[in-house]
């Protein structure tokens, strides 16, 4: 797989209403990150900050701007989440 630096990323309505609260797997931006990249469930973990993405045996984790943290936070404390887009932003190779 390609480096996601770069990459623009859209939480779409669907992401949203089949997310997850509090799944870092399965919420609505590891939904919108999997649907667009082809990434299975299992490889992907979503953090407030980042998200870390396995690769074969290699791990990357790639940043997040702070909007993501917010929409994230809204999310899981069941408040009301609208679609957004930002870029994913540096990578570190673990």
């Amino acid at each position: 797989m390609k480096s996601l630096v770069g990459m623009q990323v859209e939480i779409k309505p669907i992401d949203i209403k089949r997310g997850v609260r509090k799944n870092s797997c399965n919420c609505p931006v590891a939904r919108s990150i999997r649907r667009q990249f082809k990434i299975p469930a299992s490889r992907i973990s979503v953090g407030r900050t980042s998200v870390l993405i396995l690769k074969g045996a290699a791990s990357v984790l790639y940043n997040f701007p702070a909007s993501v943290g917010r929409f994230i936070d809204r999310f899981d404390e069941g408040q009301p989440a609208k679609p957004i887009a930002f870029k994913i932003g540096k990578e570190i190779k673990l």
